[in-house]
């Protein structure tokens, strides 16, 4: 399978490929793998973006981000442990 080019008007490789995704392209302003939107572009602003948070050890992932809004983490459940930290998507 051909992948993406990213070549032309400002765009840029977002996401690298891997052996089984296409590499995604940006335009420059766009928020990449592992941020997300806190401000819209306007005529006279660009773009603001913010890194994702991470949960930390006994926490889960309660919503994952849409790109406008960051990560929920929420404690695990009685009985449930996450013995490590940085989770971004819920498991």
């Amino acid at each position: 399978m051909p992948w993406a080019t990213c070549d032309g008007e400002g765009r840029f490789e977002a996401t690298a490929p891997t052996a089984t995704s296409d590499r995604a392209c940006g335009t420059p302003g766009d928020c990449v793998a592992d941020e997300y939107e806190v401000e819209p572009p306007t005529d006279t602003s660009a773009r603001q973006c913010k890194a994702l948070s991470s949960c930390g050890k006994d926490q889960k992932v309660a919503a994952a981000s849409d790109g406008t809004r960051d990560i929920v983490c929420a404690p695990c459940a009685p009985g449930f442990h996450q013995p490590t930290a940085g989770l971004r998507e819920p498991q």
